[in-house]
């Protein structure tokens, strides 16, 4: 791979300007949640387009084709688009989910990507920097939604046509009743904060100063409190695997193992821990939802604990 200058020199680099791109994608995907139809037509007019070009840049300038990470992603990018192209009557029209498809495409070619086109000394401390920056965003607005939610309030602002931040009255929007929102469907707010509490996990395991590890552990708190009150199933399951994920390899690579023996007890160990990790994170999940709607006005809590018990 022909080493590219990027922080070295003053010219303007395709690298640097898709370092720029991924940094107008991520204000996008929370400009989406304000207006979304601008930020659909946005897509569709210049991202799409944009990520396709960006497609040729990553797999003609780097070695990123050859890793198997990134290989098994263009699977899934392949299936996404060959199904959706022959399966019309199960994914409606090829044209309704082109944006779908330029997502994807974007997510492949340019957020993955961006850390490959990087030079390796920066690589670390770029990605260190944006899981900090969306962290402090994310746990910011949850604190505030799961003490609004806790105390039984609902907040709307005038700018937003749907959505609030709190516990979310009835017949508001369907699927929504007596469930966590911040801004946004509780769906997406587990997605949100699932992603946002694994990476805050990652930090506290790779973090050098205490400071910062103490910081994403409230992070990584708030978040799951957040997650409790959204009452996403999809976004639970994933947090419980992928705590429980990073378990089975603490335990399975922590230490030095010495023969067959010892390493068969170890991968019995890791995977031991992997499920007990997965329950316990899965169960706590409701109990913790119960206790924060504990605090809550009995008529404000009561749609909501029985949307956490179906």
């Amino acid at each position: 791979m022909k080493q590219l200058d990027f922080y070295g020199s003053k010219r303007i680099t395709w690298p640097g300007l898709l370092a720029v791109f991924v940094c107008g994608c991520l204000l996008l995907s929370l400009g989406r949640l304000y207006a979304n139809n601008l930020g659909t037509l946005i897509t569709t007019m210049l991202v799409g387009p944009l990520a396709c070009a960006a497609a040729g840049l990553v797999l003609f300038q780097t070695d990123l084709a050859r890793r198997l990470e990134f290989r098994l992603l263009l699977g899934i990018l392949a299936v996404v688009f060959l199904s959706s192209m022959l399966n019309e009557k199960f994914y409606g029209a090829f044209a309704d989910n082109r944006n779908d498809l330029f997502v994807l495409a974007t997510l492949i070619f340019a957020c993955f990507a961006l850390c490959f086109v990087l030079p390796k000394e920066r690589r670390s401390s770029s990605l260190n920097g944006l899981i900090d920056v969306s962290a402090a965003v994310v746990a910011v607005t949850a604190l505030i939604g799961v003490a609004l939610a806790a105390s039984g309030r609902y907040v709307r602002p005038a700018f937003l046509p749907e959505y609030g931040i709190g516990v979310c009255p009835e017949n508001v929007v369907m699927g929504a009743d007596g469930r966590l929102v911040l801004f946004t469907h509780p769906n997406s707010v587990g997605m949100i904060c699932e992603v946002v509490l694994l990476l805050s996990v990652y930090r506290i395991l790779t973090a050098r100063r205490p400071a910062v590890q103490w910081l994403h552990g409230a992070s990584a708190v708030v978040c799951y409190c957040a997650l409790a009150l959204a009452a996403s199933r999809t976004a639970t399951i994933a947090t419980a695997g992928g705590l429980g994920l990073y378990a089975f390899r603490l335990v399975l690579l922590g230490g030095r193992p010495t023969g067959n023996t010892r390493r068969i007890t170890r991968w019995i160990g890791a995977i031991a821990a992997l499920i007990a990790v997965f329950f316990a994170a899965f169960l706590l999940n409701g109990l913790l939802c119960d206790l924060l709607l504990s605090f809550s006005p009995e008529n404000a809590a009561s749609a909501a604990a029985v949307t956490a018990a179906e």
